[in-house]
């Protein structure tokens, strides 16, 4: 084997590994901070960002997994290929690239929008919708392009490669062969313009406010006002990812749009169809050939090209989710609330039965008091009248209520008394005509749980109605709520 194909194939696992695991790095932390809307135009920024990432991991990896394809290829050279492994392998290359440059488009007009027009609801509300399908109807367009540019693909004689066969019809090949790599040009040229725009506009907007301060300090000859540091970042944050996609889709748009004259000048056998759709670069065998003969071959050009499109599928999720500090900020907040939700359900079997117990000694205590209540109010129906009321009343001493102590000092009493009978009725009744002497100083005695007491209060037979008396002592002595359900 070629000692050129160990480099390359070097290089494309160490493409496969950095993009397989940092775009599904990216998806999963994507996944895991999904926070459902109706549709994407109701999202708001920051969500509508994550999405557009999430979609460009996706793309990302099914590049990054048509690119394993190619090293199966490449390190199995006994492998023979059929028209529609060269087809298949050449309509998924040029789909999924259109997928990632439509992405990367929709996530930089999304920024511009966001930076440029941020008060602007009616201009950020009908682009933001429009956008994804406009994106759409463009991919859609291309796609019907692409489809109809595959079915050229064929193999070589040998059946170890693929190739473009040739049309006689010299100016539908034209169109279609031309009008791929321009698409490309234009979209990533845009990307590329948005990025340098969202530049131009926030150092423009500085520059105002500073030509304003020194206005009116006319006396100061120092500048008032300094470039933030934020600004050197953000423009070199953003340099660095429109000069990283136009080093990588400029090159091979270009290559692409060369004519086959130009190329039989540099190699006899170097054509544009071997150029567009070859599985196996540096296929030939050049034993003559010193190792920097080979790498500045024009053939191992034309490979290194193609590999920079792979790159850029590897390379996105480095510049657009690890480099994010909004979507870090998030997937390290999303991770540690997932952690203490996990650590909080982690309970030993003894720690099980404990809190069983408790639950089902509660529940007795519940039913024991229902039943006592009623056992009292059969007792003494016959014995406290007052004013066409039965009074029921119960201060019992437990983990959950304490005996409620008069004392002399005022204290302010919230009251809300609600009564609940058969027609669904709410009427208000004044305690201090049913208890004179709580109505005017009441005060519950401290402990570590609030102190409650229950008074049962039933109206007469015929009406059926009755009443609960709840007095809850807060954290304040003197503030106590009863509460009438």
């Amino acid at each position: 084997m070629n000692s050129l194909i160990y480099i390359l194939g070097f290089t494309y696992l160490l493409t496969i590994i950095i993009g397989l695991f940092g775009n599904l790095w990216v998806i999963l932390s994507v996944v895991r901070s999904w926070r459902p809307r109706n549709s994407i135009g109701f999202l708001n920024p920051s969500d509508r960002l994550r999405s557009y990432i999430g979609a460009l991991a996706v793309t990302d990896l099914i590049v990054i997994l048509s690119l394993c394809l190619r090293c199966i290829y490449l390190f199995l050279p006994n492998i023979t290929l059929t028209e529609t492994n060269c087809q298949t392998i050449f309509l998924i290359d040029n789909v999924i690239r259109l997928a990632s440059l439509t992405c990367l488009l929709c996530i930089s007009v999304e920024r511009l929008i966001t930076i440029k027009k941020p008060f602007s609801i009616d201009i950020r509300r009908h682009c933001i919708r429009l956008l994804p399908y406009v994106a759409a109807m463009i991919a859609i367009i291309l796609l019907v392009i692409i489809i109809l540019d595959s079915l050229t693909v064929i193999t070589t004689k040998d059946k170890f490669n693929c190739k473009q066969k040739i049309i006689n019809y010299n100016a539908f090949k034209n169109v279609i062969t031309i009008s791929i790599p321009i698409i490309y040009i234009i979209l990533t040229t845009f990307v590329s313009l948005n990025y340098f725009h969202i530049i131009r506009h926030v150092r423009r907007k500085f520059w105002k406010r500073k030509s304003r301060v020194c206005a009116n300090n006319n006396r100061s000859k120092v500048p008032l006002v300094s470039e933030p540091k934020y600004m050197k970042g953000m423009t070199w944050a953003i340099v660095t990812v429109a000069v990283f996609h136009l080093i990588c889709w400029i090159p091979y748009c270009i290559i692409r749009l060369l004519p086959n004259d130009l190329w039989r000048y540099f190699n006899e056998n170097l054509t544009n169809e071997y150029i567009h759709s070859q599985i196996r670069p540096l296929y030939e065998d050049y034993q003559n050939y010193t190792l920097f003969q080979k790498i500045f071959n024009f053939k191992f050009l034309v490979m290194f090209v193609n590999w920079l499109t792979y790159a850029n599928s590897a390379g996105n999720w480095i510049f657009y989710a690890a480099l994010n500090r909004q979507l870090r900020s998030l997937i390290r907040a999303t991770t540690e609330r997932r952690k203490r939700s996990t650590l909080s359900q982690i309970s030993s079997p003894l720690a099980m039965q404990q809190s069983l117990k408790r639950q089902v000694a509660q529940s007795l205590r519940f039913f024991n008091t229902l039943n006592s209540h009623k056992t009292l109010a059969e007792n003494i129906d016959n014995d406290n009248i007052v004013n066409g009321i039965l009074q029921e009343k119960r201060l019992g001493f437990s983990d959950a209520y304490q005996n409620c102590i008069e004392t002399d000092s005022p204290s302010h009493n919230s009251t809300a008394l609600r009564s609940t009978s058969n027609n669904s009725k709410n009427s208000k009744i004044s305690l201090g005509n049913i208890f004179p002497k709580l109505s005017q100083s009441s005060k519950c005695s401290r402990t570590t749980s609030d102190a409650v007491s229950s008074v049962l209060l039933k109206s007469h037979p015929d009406n059926e109605k009755f009443i609960a008396v709840s007095v809850v002592e807060n954290c304040c002595p003197n503030n106590v709520n009863e509460e009438f359900v």
